[in-house]
């Protein structure tokens, strides 16, 4: 979808960017994240790395595609709990 056409239905009416707020703190929004800890198995300080989520949208069918913004360091953080990996 990023290409500026939907892989579905072809359309390039995309919108790209969207916020997805996460209301989880007294109803404020936030934006959406993912996390991964580097030490999942620790009590505290599990190292966590978090990335920002947004969606992209097609105006046309509806299907929404997901990304993260930082992905090198969700993955350093996945490889360092998992070294097989």
């Amino acid at each position: 979808m990023k290409s500026g056409t939907c892989p579905k239905c072809n359309s390039n009416r995309i919108m790209a960017n969207v916020s997805l707020p996460d209301y989880v703190d007294y109803g404020v929004p936030q934006d959406t994240q993912v996390h991964v800890a580097a030490n999942p198995s620790a009590m505290f300080l599990k190292g966590m790395t978090s990335s920002k989520v947004e969606a992209w949208i097609c105006a046309d069918c509806g299907l929404m595609e997901q990304y993260v913004h930082n992905t090198r360091g969700l993955w350093a953080a996945y490889k360092k709990a998992n070294p097989s990996a």
